[in-house]
């Protein structure tokens, strides 16, 4: 149910009235609506406890004069829940998705942006999905604001990306909630916070959190909402990234995750991110960035690198834009360089050692210039950036 206003009784109790509670019964949920200047806000709702009652029924319940009370041939009583609001919460942006059970209408009205007030008041019933949708705002809410709890930190990267892949996989029908496999992949997310040093409390990427992320990729599913369907729109600016980055191409997804899988197989101890270059996250997120720099830094192979180059140019010099540490600052500079895994990141948990053919030689700037956004560049495209930016 949906209504615009509620009354609430000095017992506690919640109160509504209106003709179009006829049908409503005991354990329905009545959720109440307002709206705020055009804008569409949620008050609250109670499940509904007594039905049918008329106007003196009702006020004899609450202990209260009828004169009390709206007038109305139809009232309903409910216990007002635990939790409470001090603030209407701003749900403007479900305005347009949110669907009735109606003859006339089955949606709700904007113009320039703003609430038709009519609508609100002549759509009464909700129907399951869009009340599920007002379930999912509320327990958000009173998740934020329970006192004395800390928020789990923001989905990172990676974890997006295993649950973007999980997601492209059940496209079709996703299992339910407290499926085994909704919670394999609650497990993976949990072993990965691990390896990335994030610290959670015991609701840390639970199946119901992980389920949640999963109806927040559906509210960007074309595929999904093509029929007027919604799912949580909730969603943040890493879920709208990895969707465009990710899910035209299902095949690249699921190689990132895979590499992802690969790389939590190795000993905590190696995951941990230790010392790191100031560098955006690989498009494939921070796990495999941590993987990316263990190997460039690989001092055995660095050095057999520089070896190898010396031996065959006398020099070291950097590939991309010809610096010379040795030229430019004398002994000082003799035998410095950075090197540069030229792998793709998801190619360096395949098992595979890494050559010394993998590793490119690159001066600081230039190797700053590679990592310094995503998508990281290859040699080609940054040697092509440095002519175009030439005069």
């Amino acid at each position: 149910m949906a209504k615009d206003a509620a009354k609430q009784s000095s017992l506690g109790r919640a109160h509504s009235a209106g003709d179009h509670l006829k049908t409503a019964q005991v354990s329905d949920r009545l959720w109440i609506l307002a709206n705020e200047h055009g804008k569409l806000r949620l008050v609250g709702h109670f499940v509904i406890t007594a039905a049918g009652l008329n106007q003196r029924q009702a006020a004899k319940l609450l202990g209260v004069p009828p004169s009390k009370l709206w007038e109305g041939k139809w009232h309903v009583l409910g216990d007002v829940p635990r939790e409470t609001v001090g603030s209407l919460i701003d749900i403007h942006h479900l305005a347009e998705h949110l669907r009735f059970e109606s003859k006339t209408a089955t949606r709700l009205k904007l113009k320039d942006g703003r609430l038709d007030p009519q609508t609100l008041r002549s759509l009464r019933v909700l129907t399951p999905e869009s009340a599920a949708h007002l379930r999912e705002v509320w327990r958000a809410m009173i998740a934020d604001r329970h006192k004395g709890r800390q928020s789990n930190p923001a989905w990172h990267r990676d974890e997006l990306i295993l649950a973007l892949d999980f997601y492209l996989q059940h496209r079709a029908q996703m299992p339910a909630k407290g499926s085994d496999r909704v919670l394999d992949l609650s497990n993976t997310l949990n072993k990965l916070a691990i390896a990335l040093g994030q610290r959670g409390d015991a609701t840390y990427r639970n199946a119901n959190g992980v389920y949640m992320k999963l109806m927040n990729f559906r509210s960007l599913d074309p595929g999904y909402t093509v029929e007027g369907r919604v799912g949580l729109t909730r969603i943040g600016q890493g879920d709208r990234e990895v969707w465009r980055d990710y899910a035209g191409d299902p095949e690249k997804c699921r190689a990132a995750a895979a590499a992802i899988y690969k790389a939590l197989e190795v000993d905590d101890a190696d995951l941990s991110p230790g010392e790191t270059l100031e560098v955006a996250e690989a498009e494939e997120g921070r796990l495999l960035t941590i993987v990316h720099q263990r190997r460039e830094r690989s001092r055995k192979l660095v050095e057999a690198k520089k070896s190898s180059v010396l031996r065959e140019r006398g020099k070291l010099c950097c590939e991309v834009c010809g610096f010379d540490f040795s030229v430019e600052f004398g002994e000082r500079g003799r035998g410095f360089i950075e090197c540069h895994h030229t792998k793709p990141v998801t190619s360096l948990t395949d098992g595979s050692k890494t050559k010394i053919s993998d590793l490119a030689l690159l001066c600081s700037n230039c190797h700053r210039m590679v990592h310094i956004k995503r998508p990281w560049l290859s040699l080609v495209e940054l040697r092509k950036l440095l002519r175009d930016q030439k005069p």
